[in-house]
This record gives structure tokens, sequence and C-alpha cells, in this order.
């Protein structure tokens, strides 16, 4: 280079925003100051960053021969209550209760369009991220019809951790849960009086084991519907459950139309999946399913709710099984639970404040 060239200077650079905002780390997740409720988009899908650059910390000072950045967070002033204003953010009332949503039946929730937790950010979208950075509009405070909706699920969700703990208080239920990823059986899980008997015993404290027959694994392979495949399952589920101070009985839900004519006097469609069989059961109350996912947490399944459960009231489910089934049923349950309280068959006495049987 000539002596009389003139220096050149490296010419300062602005990030992409997009790069920006994965460098803004999510304040504590339990902080009151950082509360704020929406209703996240159905259409949102895996999330892209922790913090869309707006919602705290920024760069503190700059590094040695750089610019400042381009990018400054900016926080909302006031003590209102207020609504993320991109939508993002459907996750912080959960915050304030302790995340229960993140170890428990996400997918349900999911299946109704809306989200608690960070499953249901926006997808990377460079022109919105950049109105994030440069656009410091009010954010729009949550009507109430929203915050009863967001106390609504959290409450759902407390409800649903509630009914897990119950479960889990039955030392053999328990055990079953943590053995089930063994027996390496497709859409395995734990259902029947194991759950909803536990439950129970629970309210009337009694031993959680109390007046529980059996425990049952449901699993669903339509690829082998034979007796010999089933009984394959059935000996190694006998050798993992060994020592479990009770019966666990494994079935291929994807056989019980070949022999339900020949035990219960009706003919039974094929079932599609296990969900299908627990849907099937003689009682609303006793629909639930329980499974361990692989990351460890436990997957609900409750297509009914919680709250017949919890009042301990029995309703037919007539869709399968006959009235007599159902009827033999509630009477055994409520000679060992005398505090049932058990819903008729007959359309016409549904209107009856309470219908005992015998």
């Amino acid at each position: 280079m000539p002596a009389d060239s003139p220096s050149e200077f490296a010419q300062p650079c602005v990030p992409d925003p997009e790069v920006m905002t994965h460098l803004v780390n999510d304040r504590p997740p339990d902080l009151l100051d950082h509360l704020g409720i929406a209703v996240a988009h159905s259409a949102d899908g895996t999330p892209v960053d922790g913090d869309p650059v707006r919602q705290g910390a920024g760069v503190e000072r700059r590094p040695t021969r750089q610019w400042h950045s381009l990018v400054e967070p900016q926080e909302a002033g006031g003590a209102a209550l207020v609504l993320h204003r991109d939508g993002h953010v459907a996750h912080v009332l959960a915050q304030l209760c302790g995340y229960a949503v993140e170890r428990l039946g996400d997918h349900d929730l999911e299946s109704l369009g809306f989200n608690i937790d960070h499953a249901a950010s926006v997808h990377h979208d460079p022109l919105r991220a950049r109105e994030a950075c440069s656009d410091a509009a009010t954010p729009t405070p949550a009507s109430p019809a929203q915050v009863r909706n967001n106390a609504r699920v959290v409450a759902a969700l407390n409800r649903e951790e509630k009914f897990v703990q119950d479960v889990l208080t039955n030392p053999v239920a328990k055990a079953a849960l943590d053995r089930l990823p063994e027996l390496s059986l497709t859409d395995c899980w734990l259902t029947g009086g194991a759950i909803f008997q536990t439950v129970w015993n629970v309210l009337d404290q009694r031993d959680p084991q109390s007046g529980i027959r059996d425990y049952d694994v449901f699993y669903f392979d339509v690829t082998d519907t034979s007796y010999e495949a089933e009984d394959h399952a059935i000996g190694r589920a006998r050798l993992l459950f060994d020592g479990l101070d009770a019966p666990i009985e494994v079935r291929n839900q994807a056989r019980v139309h070949l022999w339900y004519q020949g035990h219960f006097g009706v003919p039974a469609e094929p079932f599609t999946s296990t969900h299908d069989a627990i849907d099937h059961f003689a009682s609303t109350t006793c629909c639930f399913g329980l499974t361990q996912t692989g990351s460890g947490d436990i997957a609900v399944y409750a297509p009914h709710g919680f709250t017949d459960l919890y009042d301990k009231r029995i309703r037919p489910n007539r869709i399968l099984a006959p009235q007599s089934v159902y009827e033999a049923k509630a009477a055994r349950w409520r000679h060992e639970w005398p505090t049932l309280l058990v819903e008729p068959w007959n359309d016409d006495l549904r209107h009856r404040s309470v219908g005992l049987l015998p």
C-alpha cells in the first residue's frame, strides 16, 4: 500500500435482529413482575427463541472497538395486567403455578387449539422479528374473557396434576408405570381400576390398593392379533412385573373384537387404538389411562375429565357394554366404596337427583 494512501477503517455492522434475539436470555420463570396473559395462536409452531428481544435484557455495554447494537429491548411501563402484543406468550400464568403443564399431558390441551407453555411460539419469521425490534407500541390489555379462560385452563392443569399425584400414591401403579417402557409394546397404557379405584381410595382415606382386583395394561398391535403373540407379551410382562403385590393383566386391544361377543354377548367393532378401547369402558368414570413417555414424563388420557371421578359419581357408557355388565360392575364398586353415586342405565331415570343401584 502506498505511504500516502488513507487509512481504511472497518465499517460498523448491525447484526440481523433475528440473530440478536438468540443472545437475549429469558428471565427467571416465576417473577410476578413478568405477569401477562394471552391465548396463543392455534397456528403457532415450534418455538424460535425464548425472548422476542423486547422482554428484558439487552447488551449491557459495547465490546471493545465495536459500536453499540441498534437492537434495543424495551419493557412495558406501568403495573397493569398486560397481554404480549405479538401473541407469542401464553405461558406466564402457568409460570406462577410452577410450570405444572410442562410435566403433564400437554398434548391434550394442544388438541384444543390453545397452549400455556413454549410449545405454541411462532414460526421463524424474519419480518415479524424485525417488527418486534423496531415497534415499541404499548401492549394490549387482556380482556376479561381471556383472563377467565386462562384461569380455567390452569385450574384444569392443576386438577390433572393432582390426579397423577393421587394415582402414584399406589405403589403397584407407580411401579407398573415405571416399568411399562421396558415392555416395548406399542401404544401401551396403564388403565382400568388401577387408576380410578386408586383415586376413590385416596378420597376415602383408605390404603391406595384396597379393593383393586387387578391392574390392566393395554397395548395395541394390529400387525399380529394372534393369541400366540398376545400370550408372548403376557409372558414377558409376567417376568417384568414379578414381585409386585397384584396381578397385572396385559391385553392387545387390536384383537378384542375376536372374543368380545363370546364373553359379553354383544358384538364389538375392531378398536383403532388403545385410546379407542378406553373410550368403550362400561362407565365414563372409568375412562382413564396413564403411560410413561420416552422422556420419563407421565402422559394422561382423560376423555371425560375428572369431575365425576372426584365427585365419586358413576355414569353409564352405552356405546358397547350392555346394561347387565354396567350394573354388575357398578354394584360391586358400590359395595366396596359405599359412598359412590351410581347413575341408572335407563334414560327416563336420568333426571333423578341421584340414582342408586341396590
